[in-house]
């Protein structure tokens, strides 16, 4: 009987605990890039904002190329 309840400790709650740790890696790695895109714009050459729009520009000009080449409307 020990060994099922320390067999069902590891599976169940040792498991979700290094997942939790892996989500706040997960969310600390976004925040830092976050910061560091927002001060690169804020900081950096001020023509990205042209190029920003060119790759959106870009990405819907595909977007409706292949919208077309699938034949919807």
């Amino acid at each position: 009987m020990l060994t099922i309840l320390k067999y069902l400790k590891v599976r169940y709650i040792d498991a979700h605990l290094d997942e939790k740790a892996q989500g706040m890696v997960e969310y600390a790695l976004l925040i830092a890039f976050l910061i560091g895109v927002a001060t690169y714009l804020l900081y950096g050459e001020r023509h990205e904002e042209e190029q920003v729009r060119e790759v959106f520009d870009s990405a819907s000009e595909t977007l409706d190329a292949s919208d077309r080449n699938s034949g919807n409307k």
